[in-house]
């Protein structure tokens, strides 16, 4: 079985060696390779700066075949834990940088451009992504408040940054 991660606009998929990666670094995720999915528990051990160890795990999905800047799968939590927390702190749920459609807002554009822009993507960036957001995610839910500041919305960002 031969999978080539292409980076394409159309969609990519996973090389056997990042499927390998993957399983040896989160066992509970599992490569539906028709859909050009990985779905599963995404497990983190984490810890930011002089903050608290997290360990917990999230229900997520990853779809290749749906691609952000081109390059970034669609990453979405499908559990409803995010959901839950945003009703407990009666929070919107873009705030807690997840859209209506459980897709996780992972990465400002500029952000993922400037990390990336002479460096090739592979699902150990895309791996390391996520666990920051779900560690943010996690500290939120357990501790009430931001371990950092999340990042602003829509685009007016950009009006600020190029001002």
């Amino acid at each position: 079985m031969r999978y080539s991660y292409t980076g394409s606009s159309l969609g990519a998929e996973l090389t056997e060696e990042e499927y390998a990666w993957l399983k040896t670094e989160q066992p509970r995720m599992f490569y539906l390779h028709p859909e050009r999915k990985v779905y599963g528990y995404f497990a983190i051990s984490s810890q930011f700066e002089n903050l608290q160890r997290i360990t917990t795990k999230y229900e997520i999905a990853i779809d290749f075949a749906r691609l952000e800047y081109n390059l970034l799968p669609f990453v979405y939590e499908v559990g409803g834990r995010i959901r839950k927390v945003a009703k407990l702190y009666n929070k919107p749920l873009i705030d807690l940088h997840q859209y209506s459609d459980n897709r996780l807002c992972l990465i400002r554009p500029d952000v993922f451009m400037y990390l990336f822009h002479n460096r090739p993507f592979n699902i150990q960036y895309l791996c390391k992504i996520i666990s920051s957001h779900l560690y943010w995610q996690a500290y939120v839910e357990f501790y009430g408040v931001e371990p950092w500041p999340g990042e602003e919305h829509g685009w007016d960002w950009l009006k600020d940054y190029l001002k």
